[in-house]
């Protein structure tokens, strides 16, 4: 391990971890050999495109994305009078322009002969899928991140007499790690998020009203999964962000409607960092409806200049990494105002 220091600019540490090479190591491929399905994964987070598209792409599978629902919708029309009809939809329930049963009414519309699968990707503690598949019309719905096995499942699987799917409860063997080249950036992207990164007992289930979704701005991958266990933990609904311009662009695809209640913005991030894109914001760049959203800093720079800056660019609070559980959930209900039943 290394360290290097420079005053004024930061840290930066240097691990070397040496490992083996597995000699036995198979790829994990679907049991069936037509896997020449067209695959439309429809999520707002482009990491959660790549990495569904990676794995699906060494299939063999074909694959389209789309980040919002309206522009999904045109990529299946496109498909079904082409040559390579859509057959299975991935959609991401926090796709924020549309809902998953108006989405799959809408699939429905399309005459068809055969309709395409829709498999739903949800929050853990999303609960009231399994109930509501049924009427949406769904094939499936799995927990994000999804498996491999998820996907075959999707690809294997002849539809039944019930013709409906539901699977909330994936065992640790089917849910894929946690590594970089797997579902970094995703909204739920750590297994158990609720136990594996939060401290025994901390935050209590339901204690924060529900309703209430959260933008999460951050580049870095490590501090995306501990930020979005803390906030899942404590009950919201929370979507990622790599950086500013995909910040600014997420919140312009959730159209006139208000969805996100409060934004947690890291200051130091590529193509555009936390201030300018706090300015933005605050100009309106990203829709009248975010003009004056909530946005609390991340940063790791703990000095009174560093927070007055913050503050200069219209953020409304401020965090310091490495960030505090007990911090963050106190910072959130503050500026969203939620009552808190003990």
């Amino acid at each position: 391990m290394r360290v290097s220091s420079d005053i004024g600019s930061g840290s930066c540490f240097e691990v070397t971890c040496e490992v083996k090479k597995v000699n036995e190591a198979t790829d994990v491929l679907p049991t069936i050999e037509n896997v020449n399905h067209h695959w439309l994964i429809v999520a707002p987070n482009l990491s959660s495109q790549r990495a569904l598209e990676k794995q699906l792409n060494l299939w063999g599978a074909k694959t389209s994305l789309a980040s919002t629902a309206k522009s999904a919708l045109s990529v299946y029309e496109e498909s079904i009078v082409g040559k390579s009809p859509i057959t299975i939809i991935l959609f991401d329930k926090t796709t924020p322009d549309m809902a998953a049963a108006s989405f799959c009414h809408a699939i429905r519309t399309y005459k068809t002969p055969n309709n395409p699968r829709v498999v739903t990707m949800t929050l853990l503690k999303d609960l009231d899928s399994a109930q509501q598949a049924k009427e949406f019309g769904l094939y499936a719905s799995f927990p994000k991140p999804l498996s491999t096995n998820a996907l075959r499942f999707v690809l294997e699987d002849e539809p039944s007499s019930s013709s409906h799917q539901h699977h909330h409860n994936q065992s640790d063997e089917e849910r894929p790690s946690d590594t970089e080249d797997e579902y970094i950036g995703s909204s739920a992207e750590i297994n158990n998020s609720s136990t594996y990164l939060l401290s025994k007992g901390a935050v209590s289930k339901g204690a924060v009203s529900e309703g209430h979704h959260i933008l999460l701005v951050e580049d870095n991958a490590i501090n995306q999964i501990v930020a979005t266990s803390i906030i899942e933990g404590a009950g919201f609904i929370v979507d990622v962000a790599n950086n500013g311009k995909e910040a600014i662009e997420l919140l312009q695809a959730a159209g006139e409607d208000c969805v996100y209640s409060l934004i947690v913005m890291d200051c130091q991030m590529p193509e555009m960092d936390g201030f300018e894109a706090t300015r933005q914001i605050r100009k309106g760049t990203a829709g009248a409806q975010y003009h004056q959203v909530p946005i609390v800093a991340m940063t790791a720079n703990a000095m009174q200049s560093d927070k007055e800056m913050c503050m200069k660019a219209g953020m409304d609070d401020f965090l310091t990494k490495p960030i505090e559980q007990e911090k963050v959930i106190a910072t959130l209900r503050k500026w969203l105002q939620t009552e808190v039943s003990d």
